[in-house]
């Protein structure tokens, strides 16, 4: 309300108008201060005070710069608008989805002296398991690290089938007998429309023998992988 329709209702009579002309002035003053107001609001959107025009600058349409004819050379109006709301070169769209950071499963590192045989089984996951434990058990292999779709196996000792060829000088100086490591790597792929297990077959030596190379190794990494492919009643994958 403007303060002059305070004044109005002021307690003190000295301070309210002393009679119906001073009352009538002080109500058009009031109303026309209140229009203008109106005004100037809608003007400018909502905002007290009227918002500034663009200032536009207009450059001439000809330089001096003569040509070979002396003549001025007509260039084309360049008009630049000031006061012009630039767009933030951070602003985003907004959206109610998480930002999920998706990130790919990391290759096997390649292991030059390993050697790797691949497996096609048709049969689910947990029976394919279930077959390579009996496998390791009866061939007298440790299983030493059991995960979701990885299996890692030592093959060493006197109960063991498989026995890794000795290294050393033998006779009457020392010689020592490494390990063999078999580590199984199951996935389920789609083979011709058909749910295939495939088994990767990593052998590694406890001494950094290369298996490509040594034929007793490749040999003895040989044999394993055909018993291993009987108890899958697999073949060799392609």
């Amino acid at each position: 309300m403007p303060l002059k329709i305070h004044r109005c209702l002021a307690k003190s009579p000295e301070h309210r108008p002393s009679d119906a002309r001073e009352l009538a002035r002080r109500y058009r003053e009031a109303l026309a201060c209140v229009q203008l107001d109106q005004k100037q609001s809608k003007s400018s959107n909502g905002s007290w005070y009227p918002s500034p025009k663009p200032v536009v600058r207009q450059t001439p349409t000809t330089r001096p710069v003569t040509g070979d004819a002396g003549g001025s050379i007509p260039i084309p109006p360049v008009v630049s608008v000031l006061n012009e709301p630039l767009a933030s070169p951070l602003s985003t769209v907004g959206t109610n989805e998480s930002v999920v950071i998706k990130t790919h499963t990391p290759l096997p590192i390649p292991e030059p002296h390993a050697l790797t045989r691949t497996i096609e089984a048709w049969m689910p996951e947990n029976i394919a398991t279930f077959k390579m434990r009996g496998f390791i058990q009866d061939k007298g292999g440790e299983l030493i690290e059991s995960v979701s779709g990885r299996l890692t196996v030592r093959f060493s000792g006197n109960n063991c089938v498989y026995q890794p060829p000795p290294v050393g000088w033998g006779g009457f100086l020392w010689y020592s007998r490494p390990s063999l490591l078999m580590e199984l790597r199951l996935m389920r792929t789609d083979v011709g429309g058909e749910n295939v297990l495939k088994v990767t077959i990593v052998f590694r030596s406890s001494s950094g023998v290369d298996l490509n190379i040594d034929p007793i190794w490749r040999d003895l990494c040989s044999q394993i992988f055909i018993d291993l492919r009987g108890y899958l009643m697999g073949k060799n994958a392609t």
